[in-house]
């Protein structure tokens, strides 16, 4: 799946009363990233109580992946997202996207620990009801630690150390379901979690 392409400059886009919503502010072009599904987690150092959907808003910096970021992506993924260097203005920026569901958020220890078990071979149903036992202080349960193991494995199984080129932490923010706006809505961004009136019509 392409990233999103816009044309720039971009028209502001008039904001008018709307529903309130929790937005989040991301470099491009992992704004891309969790907008079109191909970047599952975002790293933050912060956690947050909120769980359901969050806005993406692209913020007008940038960050350049280096080989070691790429690596956790598709290699049919590594000239698209390294495109905006190629063209500049070939993504939006300055402007929200789309929204995830915000599912989870687990301590890089978590991750770690689980691509050790899966890099060693262990079964999982041998591991996962002992990290249960083990982090049942940290609010660990079968359940949440069988879907977070779903999502590292296939990362884990690409060899050593590719999760770690995806899953930084200290805090990773587990997001599903993406979805893009019909229209990015172009407002400045904010630091942490931020609400915003969304523009009827947007969705």
């Amino acid at each position: 799946m392409s990233p999103i392409h816009r044309t720039s400059p971009a028209p502001a886009t008039p904001v008018t009363p709307g529903r309130e919503v929790r937005v989040l502010s991301v470099h491009q072009p992992w704004a891309d990233g969790l907008c079109l599904g191909w970047k599952p987690v975002e790293n933050r150092t912060w956690q947050t109580p909120w769980r359901g959907r969050i806005y993406i808003h692209a913020t007008r910096l940038e960050s350049r992946p280096g080989p070691t970021r790429l690596a956790p992506f598709p290699p049919h993924l590594h000239p698209e997202i390294l495109s905006l260097w190629d063209r500049p203005g070939s993504r939006t920026r300055g402007a929200i996207l789309g929204s995830v569901d915000l599912v989870d958020i687990v301590p890089l220890g978590w991750i770690a620990e689980l691509d050790r078990q899966i890099q060693r071979g262990t079964a999982r149903e041998s591991f996962l009801p002992e990290l249960a036992r083990r982090w049942v202080h940290c609010g660990a349960t079968p359940d949440r630690l069988q879907r977070l193991e779903r999502l590292v494995r296939p990362f884990s199984e690409r060899g050593p150390g590719i999760v770690f080129s995806l899953f930084l932490g200290p805090e990773c923010w587990i997001v599903e379901q993406p979805r893009l706006l019909r229209h990015p809505v172009f407002t400045p961004g904010k630091l942490n979690l931020w609400r915003f009136h969304l523009p009827d019509g947007a969705e």
